[in-house]
């Protein structure tokens, strides 16, 4: 529409690399709404081969290595983010959205697997 404003915003690749990375190590502390929207992200049909183009750059302006991506240290985790779902994001989840726990985990996991070995 002519005269709309522009709205500049990440791509939905942007943005799944950059929960990513989140996940990955950059956040000192577990955030479950990452695990959520990689999720959705991931129904979306988001590509991680594409994901895998960007993630390297955006790894690097946060100080993290895409090639030093460790799953086992991610696994020790899950503790943290299954609190954090529970006390910050459980009440929030739509049941026409819903997504468990356990499948944003598990999604996550697989991800950050297959993102580790491409890189």
């Amino acid at each position: 529409v002519l005269g709309s404003p522009v709205l500049n915003c990440y791509s939905l690749v942007e943005i799944m690399a950059e929960k990513l990375r989140a996940i990955a190590g950059q956040r000192r502390f577990a955030v479950s709404r990452d695990l959520y929207d990689i999720c959705q992200l991931a129904r979306a049909g988001v590509s991680l081969e594409d994901v895998s183009q960007v993630a390297p750059v955006k790894f690097a302006a946060r100080g993290v290595d895409v090639n030093a991506i460790d799953p086992a240290q991610f696994l020790i985790r899950k503790p943290e983010f299954e609190r954090d779902w529970q006390r910050r994001l459980s009440y929030l989840v739509s049941s026409h959205n819903e997504v468990s726990f356990d499948e944003a985990w598990q999604t996550s996991v697989d991800l950050l697997k297959m993102l580790a070995e491409w890189n």
